[in-house]
């Protein structure tokens, strides 16, 4: 199974993706881990330039691009053929969301992320409220990347929200971003229980 966790900054992508991994192992799944930007030379570039901006929207929708094809057919196909479960923090929707924000348009994004596997199960993280992202965000510590901003993260909200009508076809669970991480992880479960 392909499960992705997405959401805009702050909305605890990657605290749920590591706790539905841990769940799940715990269960006896037998399931990795994994991200976008991926933890190679191309990936670490890429979170560089998120948080420079020293790169054009048209250039980092190719690097992102570049990262996912690695990503997809040398670590998502494979380990999906022999039978586990994906935990993928961010995926495609990231792209279509932030490089459309950035000014690229939406068809384009669409195409170019038209030949990459569709999950099983894309879990939306959301909530309308704004300021909860930004105090997260700012809780972190470290520097901020050229889309945690207040404005960016309203207009992020909204582009996640549209994602089911962009994707009409695929399985979008959207689930509250400021509940408890076991009531998100219990939700994700279900569903992957009753499509077993």
């Amino acid at each position: 199974m392909f499960i992705t966790i997405d959401g805009p900054d702050g909305t605890g992508k990657t605290t749920v993706a590591k706790a539905l991994y841990d769940f799940l192992k715990e269960k006896g799944q037998d399931c990795i881990y994994t991200a976008e930007p991926t933890d190679t030379p191309l990936g670490r570039r890429i979170r560089e330039l998120l948080r420079t901006g020293d790169a054009t929207p048209s250039e980092m929708t190719k690097l992102f691009i570049e990262d996912r094809i690695f990503h997809v057919y040398d670590l998502i196909i494979p380990e999906r053929f022999v039978g586990k479960t994906i935990i993928c923090d961010r995926y495609k929707y990231s792209t279509v969301c932030y490089q459309h924000l950035q000014g690229e348009p939406l068809e384009m994004l669409i195409e170019y992320n038209a030949p990459f596997p569709v999950p099983d199960l894309s879990v939306i993280l959301l909530t309308e409220n704004a300021e909860i992202l930004m105090d997260r965000i700012g809780g972190r510590g470290g520097s901020r990347d050229i889309f945690e901003t207040k404005t960016a993260l309203e207009k992020t909200i909204s582009l996640y929200q549209n994602m089911k009508n962009i994707y009409p076809q695929e399985h979008f669970l959207y689930l509250d971003a400021c509940q408890p991480i076991e009531k998100t992880v219990q939700a994700i479960y279900d569903i992957i229980k009753n499509n077993n």
